[in-house]
């Protein structure tokens, strides 16, 4: 690619990281309404709540380095003090503000902050402009001079969604979006930014333009001279600086990672499969995205540009992945080929491909040179060894299926023989890796069995049957720990511990595992009757208006049940992930979704969390599950909805926390140690209901007992003494911020380290920290899970309700 096209490619890239935040899935209302648009006198919802909740859902797609190079963006920008960057919109001003300092600064101090607003990647960051006092003097100003009601932070969101919103109307209007990427003056890019620019500025519902226009109204100046000077605004306080072309590739690569979807184009023999990306039904040029196999059929060959050929035979299949701007942003497309002789129109007999060696031949090949190399080509080639084995184990771990009609009901069944010679084959990959880099076997990950059921057609039954439980217990001593079964876009994780327990002894070799799978009625297994068996059964329906009550459903209701023989298999202390299916979300706050378990007629609220298309839950209790949009809403929250308000909304669709009587959450009420337990063991998905606890004054009947258990079995939280947990006492923000440290500790692994505690010298009350609480709080304020107030830390205050939601959401959204 050209300098020149690059520079288009990322001002273009600049003009949609605007919207890259407000354009992911996180809401399908359309963005005018989201951000009241069609009524902003009388919206509901602030725009800056809605603003932060699309941010926070780019998060996940930002690499590390990636919100390093934003943050020098940010600092570039907050460090600017050079005014002349609203030059271009300064030579507009009416003759009486020309030299008017107060008015340049308050423009000034506008564009800087809608620069960092674009580039902000948490809601935190947001949070200081909506209460800054600097930027409120500004706003004032700017609208008092120009016959304007009163900006706020809320009417910058409103400005950049609404510009978001017209670039992608004009982008989707272009018939053939490679002419942008490809005019090498960058003139297609620049005009389509001001034309869309024009749009916004022509839309007086929103104060910003109001502001601006009143700038066009008192000149002679025109409309798209005015669109032009606020593009060339922007461009100063974006894509001009240092490192403003890193980071908004890095957002645009973030933005594609969330909203992409494949398509392709089968050729008329069926043997080619050209795929490509489209973000918002825009295609985006091939010549930005490079495809990748990531494993094929001997007779699949896939090139760069997303052709997929079956180049003999009549059937084969590939996985296949793909990258934006360098960047891994679209993973495990399954590409199949099935054809007919008479669809094959090929005129020439096609190539012979020589069969590729085996995984345990390549390791051999390996195994010499390794022996005879040195230095960094020995670690690279031990490390190609590794990678081998781990890609030929994952192939081999997939459990390989038989299909036949049965009365009239398709029987799939696991195919033991081939299973068999599976186990043979990675156990040999193990011996061969281990022959040639000895001790780098222990570096393999850990292997699940992929049980994959095919999508159940209307009315039709699937029964899985015949895998025998030595062969999980075979599975389990080559380093398989999880059985994961999938079907229709379900999925359930199981431990093989939990499928198949060590205790069973002799028993082990005499059982059967059976999986069923049935949609609308249980299918029969195919099995011996005086076996023993396993059998994993769902269960699919519609979720029911006297389920649902007023709440709306985004899953089908999925009825899960594992059993050994006739006895329920007991999963206690062995957590399951499942992952269930989204659908119908159109309108729906996807961050109040919530799985919840259907117990007696009622909805019980158990969380989970949305990963793309799904939402995923783990639980240690099988039974019947529907995921539901969970609006709680409470009465007494007015005061602290600005910075906690929808924290506490969160977490109550989760079930994490609830009002202490109808309709009342008191945010300002001192949370207990019991409350605390359920907040952060329920947010974080550590529930295990056959935890037992020690203390003698939480009995098994109290609603926190199973909370209390798996926080203190978690390392969490300690009891004050030996024998009594005390759970109606309070806790101290110190105690709040080591729990939280301590359990984000336990679920992802992240510790304290010695640069945490460089964080306490901004505080300065910091020696006011008991010594053994001192880690865990320098790692909660380092991270920003708890803040401090006015240059103190306060850390023996007792924490709040709404204090303490604020936190455990937060850890809720830690990416580490």
């Amino acid at each position: 690619m050209s300098i020149k096209r690059k520079i288009a490619v990322t001002t273009l890239a600049a003009s949609l990281v605007t919207g890259s935040l407000a354009a992911l899935p996180y809401s399908d209302k359309g963005l005018a309404e989201q951000f009241g648009l069609v009524n902003v006198a009388s919206a509901d919802a602030s725009p800056y709540d809605a603003f932060l909740n699309r941010l926070d859902n780019i998060y996940p797609y930002l690499t590390d380095g990636d919100v390093i190079t934003i943050n020098s963006l940010r600092t570039q920008i907050s460090t600017l003090d050079n005014i002349s960057k609203i030059d271009p919109l300064m030579a507009l001003l009416p003759g009486d503000l020309q030299g008017d300092e107060e008015f340049q600064q308050g423009l000034f101090n506008t564009f800087k902050t809608l620069g960092l607003i674009m580039y902000s990647t948490s809601a935190d960051q947001v949070n200081g402009y909506h209460s800054n006092p600097a930027l409120d003097v500004a706003l004032d100003y700017l609208a008092g001079q120009t016959e304007v009601s009163r900006l706020t932070a809320d009417d910058l969101a409103l400005f950049i969604n609404a510009v978001e919103t017209a670039l992608l109307d004009n982008i989707s209007d272009i018939e053939n979006i490679n002419d942008l990427f490809d005019d090498e003056s960058g003139s297609l890019v620049t005009g389509l930014v001001k034309a869309s620019l024009s749009d916004v500025l022509s839309n007086d519902d929103l104060k910003v333009s109001q502001v601006l226009n009143w700038i066009k109204d008192n000149t002679d100046i025109s409309s798209n001279e005015l669109a032009e000077a606020v593009a060339e605004t922007f461009a100063g306080f974006s894509t001009d600086l240092t490192s403003g072309g890193a980071a908004t590739q890095a957002l645009m690569v973030a933005f594609v990672n969330a909203e992409a979807t494949d398509s392709h184009v089968t050729s008329s023999n069926g043997r080619t499969k050209t795929y490509s990306l489209k973000v918002d039904n825009i295609k985006l040029p091939s010549y930005l995205v490079e495809w990748s196999e990531v494993s094929s059929s001997s007779n699949v060959t896939v090139s760069e540009d997303g052709q997929v050929e079956l180049t003999s035979g009549t059937s084969g299949s590939a996985v296949i992945k793909a990258s934006f701007l360098g960047r891994e942003v679209y993973t495990n497309v399954n590409v199949s080929f099935s054809i007919s002789n008479n669809n094959d129109n090929t005129s020439t007999p096609p190539p012979v491909t020589p069969p590729t060696p085996t995984t345990v031949e390549q390791l051999k090949e390996l195994k010499d040179k390794i022996a005879s190399a040195t230095g960094e080509e020995k670690t690279k080639l031990v490390q190609e060894a590794v990678t081998k084995a781990t890609e030929a184990i994952k192939a081999l771990s997939n459990v390989p299926l038989k299909k036949e009609v049965v009365d009239g009901v398709l029987v799939v069944s696991v195919d033991n023989e081939a299973l068999q010679k599976q186990f043979d084959d990675i156990k040999a990959t193990i011996d061969a890796l281990k022959e040639a880099a000895p001790g780098t076997e222990g570096s393999l990950p850990s292997f699940s069995l992929e049980l994959e059921v095919p999508e159940l057609p209307g009315g039709a039954g699937y029964v899985t049957t015949g895998i025998n439980s030595s062969s999980l217990a075979k599975a389990k001593a080559l380093g398989i720990t999880n059985l994961e079964y999938s079907s229709s876009g379900f999925k359930a994780n199981f431990p093989l511990t939990a499928l198949v327990p060590s205790s069973t002894g002799a028993q082990l070799a005499n059982r059967l595992v059976n999986f069923a799978a049935a949609s609308k009625y249980e299918a029969t297994p195919v099995v011996a009757s005086t076996d023993e068996t396993i059998k994993f059964t769902i269960k699919t329906s519609t979720a029911t208006a006297e389920l649902l009550g007023s709440k709306k459903a985004a899953s089908d209701v999925y009825e899960i049940s594992v059993t050994a023989g006739d006895k329920p298999v007991d999963l206690s202390g062995q957590q399951v992930k499942v992952s269930f299916p989204l659908k119908n979300v159109a309108g729906l706050d996807k961050e109040l979704l919530s799985v919840a378990k259907v117990a007696d007629g009622k909805l019980v609220f158990e969380g989970g969390v949305v990963v793309g298309n799904t939402l995923v839950e783990n639980t240690d209790k099988l039974g019947t599950f529907v995921v539901v949009e969970n609006k709680v809403e409470f009465n007494d929250i007015s005061k602290v909805k600005a910075w906690a308000g929808r924290q506490i909304e969160v977490l109550a669709a989760k079930g994490a926390i609830e009002g202490r009587k109808a309709g009342a959450f008191e945010p300002n009420g001192q949370v207990t140690r019991a409350e605390f337990a359920k907040m952060l063991i329920r947010a974080l998905d550590l529930d295990k209901t056959a935890v037992t606890g020690k203390f003698t004054d939480v009995k098994a009947t109290d609603w926190f007992a199973p909370y209390v258990a798996a926080a203190v079995e978690a390392g969490i939280i300690n009891g004050r003494t030996e024998t009594t947990f005390v759970p109606n006492a309070t806790i101290t923000r110190a105690e709040m911020a080591v729990m939280v440290a301590r359990a984000l500790e336990a679920t992802k692994g992240v510790k304290a380290s010695a640069d945490d505690l460089k964080a306490l010298e901004a505080f300065k009350d910091a020696g006011d920290i008991n010594a053994s609480l001192k880690d865990g709080v320098a790692f909660a304020a380092n991270k920003g899970l708890v803040v401090g107030d006015k240059g103190k830390f306060n850390p023996n205050a007792t924490a709040t309700r709404a204090q303490a939601a604020v936190t455990i959401y937060r850890a809720y959204n830690f990416k580490g």
